[in-house]
């Protein structure tokens, strides 16, 4: 609990000596003994939901001067929103202690964040992380999607969620939180105020522009994190064009390592790369040389992206001086991160379930996978609808560029029809009457697995760790992940009892 009064006197705001428990900027989220923050967010002026507050428990609420009343559990507070990140800190104080590193880019977020968790986890670094598989640590992670009350389904909490989360993180150990950190959630003032050590760019690519309007609107939305943390270690993909130009930028201003392919321009700078790679049906082998060494590493994750993946995970906890060596030993042992790149055996084939929901992502896991396939690349993905039509025809594209067998079919339709989603997928097709088309995933599914042959590797695209899907306004339950183990189980079972009986026909 902590005092009000003592709370708000070093802003200057007067305020009764009351009893908190915690501070909250959704009103769903109230329960007794919280204080809740009514600030003018994008869509919405919080104030109107202070009835509803109350109702559900909360002892004060606080409200910019503008909007304050004759109400004694309405505090005005000059300049709310501004003034709110240093209000949270004060109040979430312990996680101010907590090393905080922010992770950006179009691709990539998730796997790095639970890459530096697990990473960490073996060398005896406690890390939590924050992101779109959910808040908390490798042993008890929940799903911010519907368990941890009011973190809502986005890759970024709210900005009084995060303060929170870093305080309880903070309590529970944790030295370090990975947090992703989204464009939208960067635009909307998520992660103000927030002072990162380590800030991450990873990639940039066409995604979002629905809600951006513009590539460049949106890459000025993931380049704020940096503008905002000058001070911090910037980890910086130079493999990426737009990281290749904000290096060039950065380098002689703030403390920046470089990661990516083996490039002799950079290896003046600090830097963590990768070089004489080669692929293997067990993983990635290649030489990491960087500022801190040089070694051989051995990792049992698929395809080129994760190269750079990894090499910025290390990156991030070398800046934090943790031993080189400790790392690569412990990289031996990490595992694909859900719904990333993730393998199952389906008898002959291989089914591999990753998020990939971009053209660049799309392209990207196929040519990661060609280079572990023996026998023909499968694609089965779909598009969502109600977002960005415009990269419907180049996932299309990307699909026919790079994959041997194609199958298309639904992803999140929303509210658009399905037949114009697909139609709008086969406009970027040379040979659309090549394609499959079945609109029932699971169908799709298990069908091309069926069909896959011996060294055949089939990519599942687009919904990795997701656990539902969405026609219209129904959310419907729908677990790829664990429909997949399900499909290749039974193809397993299916074939040792075809092998069983011709045994057993051979020996009578």
């Amino acid at each position: 609990m902590t005092d009000l009064q003592a709370w708000l006197m070093p802003f200057g705001v007067d305020a009764p000596a009351i009893n908190v428990k915690g501070v909250k900027a959704d009103s769903r989220e109230i329960t007794p003994g919280d204080v809740f923050i009514a600030t003018k967010g994008i869509f919405q002026n919080g104030v109107i939901f202070i009835d509803s507050a109350i109702k559900n428990g909360a002892v004060a609420v606080l409200v910019d001067s503008l909007f304050a009343n004759e109400r004694t559990d309405v505090i005005g507070v000059d300049n709310l929103s501004a003034v709110l990140p240093k209000l949270l800190a004060a109040f979430y104080h312990k996680g101010n202690n907590i090393h905080k590193i922010g992770i950006t880019g179009t691709n990539g977020k998730t796997t790095i964040s639970q890459l530096i968790a697990q990473l960490g986890k073996q060398i005896t670094q406690k890390v939590s992380v924050i992101g779109t598989l959910g808040a908390g640590t490798l042993d008890n992670l929940v799903n911010i999607n519907n368990i941890k009350p009011g973190l809502a389904s986005n890759t970024t909490p709210g900005l009084a969620n995060n303060y929170r989360l870093f305080d309880e993180f903070a309590q529970d150990g944790s030295q370090f939180v990975a947090m992703e950190v989204s464009s939208e959630g960067q635009a909307q003032g998520r992660v103000s105020g927030i002072e990162f050590d380590c800030v991450v760019f990873s990639n940039l690519t066409r995604d979002h522009l629905d809600y951006h309007g513009t590539l460049d609107n949106y890459a000025q939305a993931k380049k704020a994190l940096f503008d905002s943390n000058p001070s911090a270690t910037t980890v910086v993909n130079i493999d990426d064009d737009t990281g290749c130009d904000w290096f060039e930028q950065w380098h002689d201003t703030r403390n920046v390592i470089a990661v990516g392919a083996y490039d002799e321009k950079y290896a003046k700078f600090n830097h963590v790369m990768f070089d004489d790679v080669q692929y293997t049906p067990k993983g990635l082998a290649f030489t990491l040389r960087s500022s801190w060494g040089q070694t051989v590493v051995l990792s049992p994750l698929f395809g080129h992206f994760n190269l750079t993946n990894l090499v910025s995970a290390i990156g991030v906890l070398l800046s934090f001086g943790i031993k080189l060596a400790e790392l690569t030993d412990a990289v031996a042992h990490i595992q694909a991160v859900p719904g990333r790149m993730e393998q199952f055996a389906a008898d002959k084939a291989i089914a591999i379930v990753d998020y990939a929901h971009t053209p660049d992502a799309l392209s990207q896991a196929l040519q990661a996978l060609k280079n572990h396939v023996e026998g023909q690349l499968w694609c089965i993905f779909g598009c969502g609808g109600d977002r960005d039509q415009g990269k419907r025809p180049l996932m299309g594209k990307m699909a026919e560029l790079h994959a041997d067998n194609i199958v298309i079919t639904n992803d999140n339709p929303r509210h658009e029809a399905p037949e114009q989603i697909i139609s709008d997928i086969c406009a970027g097709l040379s040979n659309p009457d090549l394609v499959c088309i079945e609109m029932n995933r699971k169908q799709a599914i298990s069908t091309t697995l069926a069909k896959a042959k011996m060294g055949d590797i089939v990519l599942i695209a687009g919904k990795g760790h997701e656990a539902y899907q969405v026609f219209g306004d129904d959310v419907i339950d729908y677990d790829e992940r664990t429909f997949v183990r399900e499909c290749a189980l039974a193809l397993q079972t299916d074939a040792l009892a075809k092998s069983s009986s011709m045994n057993e026909e051979t020996v009578s």
